[in-house]
């Protein structure tokens, strides 16, 4: 049964609230859903190997399957977005962590292409729920840029672990073990979903610019949010999928390109410690705008940058002002719309990203250079944010 949001923290519960922006059991559940769905974009390179090596389906196909994945759980999320203020959030995510872990865990070691599709379709389904459910609660919490900030060093944390973790892993005992681990991973996600936050307005009102139905979506901070998340992602993407390509194209090693892309996962969290010990002291535009600059000449420099030692140094520049920012703006979606409806089609747009990143990066490399290519994604970055700080500029202190 649904809380109501007017019930206060206990006393004892206070510290752990100011510090981690909501309880425990709520950052422990935020950090694994967000594990379990942006963190399945961070394995899309494991899962294409393990189609192709494990599963002996071509690359075209195992890309067809990350895609299918993709556009079932952007669909998911569209299909919910606007009800997840009247529905238990802990029973949305439980039921979407079962759907994944069962899918996966019955999509491994299959060979067959079209029961393959049946099985990541259904699993898009699942990340699609899960999605919702955690981006809606967050929309309640305490803190919610601290409780992201919380969740994202964790979601980090994990995904270090996993990149190191499941290579080996499946090295040993055969692809089919990767897909078992991700089901493995559902079925904790399912377990702490009770953590999540059920409470509810006090008011049936939408406040802010939620304007009812699906018109707030048109509010012109509303879309000034999710476009120039759209934007953020899509540099992200571009840079991160691509950075293997210019690295090796400046002499660096497999192993030391592993170690960078590695080691900006792990450096990176300092961004999201600091972010949650900063919180919202110098509002939020401030830490958005001084991210999306170190981005941007992080950006840059991976692309025009000739050396390895400068490589290295812009790859974990970018894990750090990657990791700061993200609670930022995640937060200010939720200050657009405390029903929650903003923050759940805003977690669409990393997927939507992923389905075009790819495409433009070709594109940009096979009509220019690395250089332009970084200094492409250097301005989307900051036009990202330009959209991003005009959303804010309204929302509360900015």
């Amino acid at each position: 049964m649904m809380q109501s949001v007017s019930e206060k923290p206990a006393a004892t519960g206070r510290l752990s609230l100011a510090r981690l922006g909501g309880s425990p059991a709520e950052a422990a559940a935020t950090g694994l859903g967000l594990t379990s769905t942006l963190g399945i974009l961070g394995l899309v390179p494991l899962l294409i190997g393990g189609y192709v090596e494990g599963s002996h389906l071509s690359l075209a196909q195992a890309s067809e399957l990350v895609s299918i994945e993709v556009a079932a759980a952007i669909i998911t999320l569209l299909g919910i977005a606007s009800r997840m203020s009247t529905v238990s959030r802990r029973r949305v995510s439980r039921l979407g962590a079962v759907i994944g872990g069962i899918s996966y865990l019955a999509g491994a070691g299959l060979s067959g292409f079209w029961l393959l599709v049946l099985c990541r379709a259904i699993s898009g389904v699942g990340i699609g729920l899960i999605g919702a459910a955690v981006n809606a609660s967050v929309a309640r919490a305490y803190s919610p840029e601290k409780l992201y900030a919380t969740a994202i060093t964790m979601y980090g944390a994990f995904e270090t672990v996993k990149l190191f973790v499941l290579p080996q892993l499946y090295g040993a005992f055969g692809y089919w073990t990767l897909f078992a681990s991700i089901s493995a991973l559902f079925f904790v996600t399912a377990a702490t979903s009770s953590g999540l936050n059920d409470t509810v307005a006090d008011s049936a009102k939408p406040s802010g610019t939620v304007l009812g139905n699906w018109s707030w979506i048109l509010a012109p901070r509303v879309a000034a949010m999710l476009l120039g998340y759209f934007l953020m992602w899509i540099a992200f993407s571009v840079i991160w999928a691509f950075a293997e390509r210019k690295a090796t194209s400046i002499g660096m090693s497999a192993g030391a390109i592993g170690s960078t892309l590695a080691g900006s996962n792990i450096v990176g969290l300092l961004g999201s410690v600091a972010a949650n010990r900063l919180g919202t002291r110098a509002g939020r535009s401030a830490p958005i705008i001084a991210a999306a600059l170190a981005l941007a000449t992080s950006f840059y420099l991976t692309g025009a940058g000739g050396r390895p030692v400068l490589f290295v140094s812009a790859i974990i520049a970018y894990g750090v002002a990657y990791f700061f920012i993200l609670p930022y703006v995640l937060g200010l979606a939720v200050q657009l719309d405390r029903e929650g409806r903003v923050s759940v089609i805003n977690s669409m747009m990393p997927w939507v990203a992923h389905l075009v990143s790819p495409l433009l990066g070709a594109a940009l490399l096979a009509h220019g250079t690395f250089a332009s290519m970084g200094a492409t994604s250097a301005a989307t970055m900051l036009v990202a944010a330009g959209f991003v700080v005009i959303a804010g500029s309204r929302s509360g202190r900015s």
